[in-house]
């Protein structure tokens, strides 16, 4: 009997998500997980691709239905050679664009933004850690199965400027591509 009302009151729940609204505007904050995948060149010589795991936060503002503008902190991952290695995090503000997707509550989204990364680069014994600007762009999808709550898968592109480790003076050239899930609390 228990395990029949349990499961009544989650269908009534899962009926009573079905039918909420995505909200119009406010303030939201949430937290991405995914996968990257490095493209580091050396002096030119491009080395093996590397993938690692993203994460962040990130927060925003929903001016519109169509309009948002979010700042993330993210780390991008790490890179290992025999003579080189790399670890990125990103700090980036980002305009979002949302298009909707008729009455069920998904939105196609794309973004486009600038920012900083921070990148540590080991060469032997050495190590520096240098600023440099970024810009990235990405692609999604967003669900959002009640008004306080969204799922969001996007795919985006860091371009990273030249890192330069001065005391081997080898330049690193390191653009990251990142496929992440992200949940976020609607305010």
């Amino acid at each position: 009997m228990k395990l029949q009302l349990t499961a009544i009151s989650l269908l009534l729940a899962l009926s009573g998500l079905a039918q909420a609204q995505t909200k119009d505007s406010g303030f939201y904050i949430g937290a991405s997980l995914g996968t990257t995948k490095s493209s580091i060149k050396i002096d030119g010589e491009k080395l093996d691709d590397d993938k690692d795991k993203l994460y962040g936060i990130y927060g925003g503002y929903k001016f519109t239905p169509n309009f948002a503008l979010e700042g993330r902190l993210l780390s991008l991952g790490k890179y290992k050679d025999d003579d080189v290695s790399s670890e990125t995090g990103a700090i980036t503000i980002n305009a979002v664009g949302l298009i909707p997707l008729g009455a069920g509550n998904w939105e196609l989204m794309g973004q486009i933004g600038l920012g900083y990364s921070s990148n540590e680069i080991k060469t032997g014994s050495d190590k520096d850690k240098e600023k440099e600007g970024l810009g990235t762009i990405g692609v999604g999808v967003r669900w959002t199965p009640a008004p306080a709550f969204t799922l969001q898968l996007a795919a985006d592109y860091y371009g990273i400027q030249d890192a330069t480790a001065t005391s081997e003076d080898v330049k690193v050239k390191n653009s990251v591509t990142a496929l992440a899930l992200s949940g976020q609390f609607n305010f």
